[in-house]
């Protein structure tokens, strides 16, 4: 778990609750305060680190965001395409009403909702 609200990328971690909670991996990112074209490329970096990390859905938490533009909508659907392909998602939750509106404006409000479409099977076992 982590939070991303600096120029400064931070090591991501996993959270341990979240896999409690559906049996499979979830990285948390945090999204805090203002995210506009001089936050994105931490911010990518950050996305691209905790994609990497091991294989989990990544889960964004926009309740903290107070500002975001069209830069950080571009960071986190490219996000979405570097999972693609993978049995991974990615989730966004908790929009504040800022991001909210943001991805409202944008016809993204979708993203919200991720539902997995497809069963998939982690270690051997399915997994929906």
């Amino acid at each position: 778990m982590f939070t991303a609200d600096s120029l400064t990328p931070v090591t991501p971690r996993r959270s341990a609750r979240s896999q409690a909670q559906r049996g499979v991996l979830r990285n948390v990112v945090w999204l805090r305060g203002d995210h506009d074209l001089s936050t994105a490329p931490a911010l990518w970096q950050t996305m691209t680190r905790t994609a990497q990390l091991d294989d989990a859905d990544l889960v964004i938490d926009l309740s903290g965001v107070t500002f975001m533009d069209a830069s950080t909508v571009g960071v986190l659907m490219r996000t979405r395409e570097l999972l693609e392909g993978s049995p991974w998602v990615l989730e966004m939750r908790s929009p504040s009403p800022c991001a909210r509106h943001v991805l409202g404006v944008c016809g993204l409000l979708f993203a919200l909702q991720q539902v997995r479409q497809t069963p998939r099977t982690v270690v051997g076992r399915r997994v929906t």
